[in-house]
């Protein structure tokens, strides 16, 4: 503004009516005011700028985590394991992880920080999507103290195996089994395309088919429960099984081992009466015991759990367990033959003893149990207690009494007399005139 004035004389006065030096004085005046105010501009713009930059940066500073763990992970086949994933906070926070990118994340799953594949990966058949077993994905850690996050792209290159099938492998199978149902999952170090039994494999029972089979990784199921029999006669109860596994294709690798399956025994088989299906049993009256009755099993388990008992006659009896190879069967009450409680009233009595064992298999014996008559009860005059007699004088002959017995033997077996006269005469003399004797006579069974 001040080059632009071009000035004649300084005592010249202007349009505005000053002269010309002092309008000079008033351009440079305000040229020096608008000089100020930029530089005052300036100086609080950059005094600002900079106070919000230090305010920024204080307030929203990031705080982000760092891996610790390896990008590059050499995970082997046939197994699932890959890494656990590390990192730390620049701050005092905490780092969680997530799976959020990469050409192969859905071949890979992540529980906190422990990184797996999704299915177990298999080197002669990569499922990545290069098919070259590197497998990619996108981890990101994120900080608890501000929620930054940072990413890392991890690798993981599946190892190849040798083909081996785990040595000292074995299991147990029970005998009668049913056919399919696996028996071993044999482990192997790699997957086998192909596996068969080449040595150890038995068909007991002759039907053509050998005991067990097995899969194309090995593993080994039952094939025919026939030949699972502990007791038969001949039959395997301990195989040694040669298995032969490939990986097949380009490359195949084979493998050789034996694994051991041991037949245990299962409770199959009934208690046997070592006494046959039935019995007879003569028994006096008077008692309440029968018998005792051993069993047989050809299970290696106890032949008798229960005794028990079923029949016409069930009802008089009482059966109970002596031991584990043991029944009893006994009287409820004492019999008596002259007083018979079975069905017939005949004092022949039936009743079937029944033994079970732990695998609710059994046995039963057919029992006639036949009560003999003892002689355990005492004659009885018929005549009653008491008896009066008349007899002339001169005669020997008082009386015939007659005597019955409920046993099956005679009446009496002996007779004896005892008694005194009313005047105090012996019993051998004859009593005085008028008088009457008194005789006590007794009669004794075979009893």
């Amino acid at each position: 503004m001040v080059a632009a004035m071009h000035i004649q004389n300084e005592n010249d006065r202007t349009a505005l009516g000053l002269r010309t030096n002092e309008l000079r004085n008033v351009a440079i005046g305000f040229a020096v005011a608008i000089a100020l105010i930029m530089v005052a501009g300036q100086i609080s713009d950059s005094g600002s700028a900079s106070g919000s930059v230090l305010e920024e940066e204080s307030v929203y500073k990031r705080f982000t985590c760092s891996f610790t763990s390896n990008a590059a992970q050499s995970p082997n086949e046939a197994q699932t394991a890959v890494a656990t994933i590390t990192a730390t906070s620049d701050a005092s926070g905490t780092c969680s992880f997530a799976l959020t990118g990469g050409a192969d994340q859905a071949d890979f799953s992540l529980s906190g920080a422990t990184l797996t594949f999704a299915a177990t990966p298999d080197h002669e058949n990569p499922a990545d999507a290069d098919t070259n077993n590197a497998y990619i994905v996108q981890i990101t850690a994120t900080d608890s103290a501000d929620s930054a996050t940072t990413a890392q792209t991890l690798t993981a290159t599946v190892q190849d195996l040798a083909l081996a099938i785990t040595s000292g492998q074995s299991a147990n199978v029970a005998e009668n089994t049913n056919a399919n149902t696996e028996v071993l999952d044999t482990a192997t170090t790699d997957d086998a395309a192909s596996c068969q039994i080449s040595l150890g494999n038995t068909d007991d029972d002759g039907d053509g088919n050998d005991a067990f089979a097995v899969d194309d990784d090995c593993g080994i199921k039952v094939n025919d429960a026939g030949d699972l029999d502990r007791e038969g006669s001949g039959y395997t109860t301990s195989w040694t099984l040669s298995l032969l596994a490939s990986t097949g294709g380009t490359g195949s690798e084979n493998a050789v081992q034996t694994v051991t399956i041991t037949l245990t025994d299962a409770n199959d088989n009934a208690p046997v009466f070592t006494d046959g299906a039935t019995d007879s049993v003569s028994a006096n009256e008077g008692g309440t015991t029968v018998a005792d009755y051993d069993l047989t099993d050809a299970d290696s388990t106890d032949p008798v759990n229960t005794c028990t008992d079923s029949g016409t006659d069930a009802a008089d009896f009482t059966p109970s367990k002596v031991d584990a190879d043991t029944c009893r069967i006994a009287f409820s009450s004492a019999t008596d033959f002259e007083n018979p409680a079975d069905a017939n009233t005949d004092n022949s009595y039936s009743v079937n003893l029944i033994a079970t064992d732990a695998g609710s298999n059994s046995d039963t014996i057919a029992i006639t149990i036949t009560i003999a008559n003892t002689n355990d009860e005492s004659p009885v005059f018929g005549d009653g207690a008491t008896n009066s007699e008349s007899v002339n004088e001169g005669t020997t002959t008082v009386a015939d009494y007659d005597i019955t017995d409920a046993d099956t033997t005679d009446a009496f077996n002996d007779l004896a007399a005892s008694g005194g006269c009313t005047d105090g005469t012996d019993a051998g003399t004859s009593p005085p005139p008028g008088r009457r004797r008194h005789l006590r006579i007794a009669c004794r069974d075979p009893g």
